[in-house]
This record gives C-alpha cells, sequence and structure tokens, in this order.
C-alpha cells in the first residue's frame, strides 16, 4: 500500500524537474517523485493516459484504504502545497474563487510552452521536439 503522495511528472522537461523538486523541497517525505516518462515509475498507480501527463502534472492521494485521488495541473501544486506547515494556508488560496480559473489559466499556458520556456535544450533531445507547442 502506498503512503506516499506520487507526484508524476515530465522528467524530459527542466521546469517540471525544477518544480517536482521544489514540491519535494516543501513537502519532504510526503511525497514520492516519478517521472512519467519511464513507464515502471507508474507502476502500482491508477492508469492515467501518456497525453493527460503530458498536458498536465499529476498528483497522486495515499490510498490510506481508499481509492486514491488524483489532482491535475494547479490544483496539483495546491494540494502538495497544503500539506506542508508553512506554505500550506497560502495553497487555499488557490480554492477561493476567481484565484483557482487564474491559477489554472496561468499554468496551462505554462505547460504547454514549458519546452520552448526551458530554452529548448535537453539532454535527450525531447524538448526541441516539442518547443513548437
Amino acid at each position: 500500500m502506498r503512503t506516499k503522495w506520487a507526484v508524476l511528472y515530465d522528467g524530459n522537461c527542466r521546469i517540471c524537474t525544477d518544480g517536482a523538486e521544489k514540491l519535494k523541497k516543501l513537502a519532504g517525505d510526503k511525497v514520492d517523485l516519478r517521472n512519467f516518462q519511464d513507464p515502471k515509475n507508474l507502476e502500482g498507480l491508477p492508469e492515467i493516459p501518456y497525453a493527460d501527463l503530458m498536458d498536465k502534472m499529476h498528483v497522486v492521494s495515499p490510498e490510506n484504504g481508499k481509492p486514491p485521488r488524483i489532482y491535475k495541473g494547479a490544483a496539483a501544486i495546491a494540494r502538495v502545497a497544503a500539506l506542508t506547515p508553512v506554505v500550506g494556508p497560502l495553497a487555499l488560496l488557490y480554492y477561493v474563487p476567481g484565484l483557482r480559473q487564474l491559477a489554472d489559466l496561468g499554468y496551462s499556458q505554462i505547460a504547454k510552452r514549458r519546452y520552448r520556456l526551458s530554452g529548448g535544450e535537453c539532454e535527450n533531445g525531447t524538448c526541441k521536439l516539442h518547443a513548437h507547442e
């Protein structure tokens, strides 16, 4: 049984990797970072289509005897940030009407352009492949 929050991020994206590592620093041992580009990192998790994973970061709640919940995009960031004592109360601002829509819009715009924003260069060439998106 999984007891940590699984953070599914695009390991081919510098922005995503940096962001996931920052979430890990905030939440510590409460999260398990998983690069979804390596299929074995998805074992033991609910099935999420690859296209959805490429679209937004996903966070899967621990099982704790219940079916896991899946959070996506800005909601996923807010959910993990809420696990921390310092940033947690600020994460609740995500749920304020209007702010949530702004956060979702900002997240989606960055996510669509993440490869281009990261400079279009990465070790395996994936950034150049997706830079036109």
